[in-house]
């Protein structure tokens, strides 16, 4: 073989060990939730159903999309916050604006000592606040 192509092999090799090290150190994260209703994030209306939320990076502030099917159907900046204790289940806050458009706010997963607190343009979402784990 020619040192030149050592060399190039060489390089490549380097160069695909630290490509996997950057993906491997990612801190992205992914959950499940339901709700029981359609709710808004950011604008964008979310029907009654199952749906995953996706992030990365361990916050305190960071952007989730909202997924189904594979496809995003919304995305907004939400505070990563430690929660005191483990949640026993799955579920998300709601609250409704004077106008009767309900926003999704809060979303806490089973077993997790964290919940999402959705921020951006769903937080201005005003009074009437409901919990429940199929919101």
């Amino acid at each position: 073989m020619k040192p030149g192509i050592i060399s190039k092999i060489i390089l490549f090799s380097v160069f695909s060990a630290a490509t996997i090290a950057l993906g491997a150190s990612n801190d992205f994260h992914k959950g499940s939730f339901q709700i029981g209703h359609s709710a808004q994030v950011n604008g964008q209306e979310l029907k009654a159903g199952t749906y995953t939320v996706k992030w990365n990076g361990s916050g305190p502030d960071v952007e989730i999309s909202i997924v189904s099917d594979g496809k995003v159907l919304a995305t907004a900046t939400a505070a990563l916050v430690e929660n005191n204790a483990k949640s026993s289940d799955d579920a998300v806050e709601t609250s409704t604006t004077s106008d009767g458009v309900r926003t999704l706010k809060v979303i806490r997963f089973a077993g997790k000592k964290y919940s999402l607190e959705i921020s951006g343009e769903s937080a201005k979402a005003g009074s009437n606040k409901s919990s429940s784990g199929a919101n």
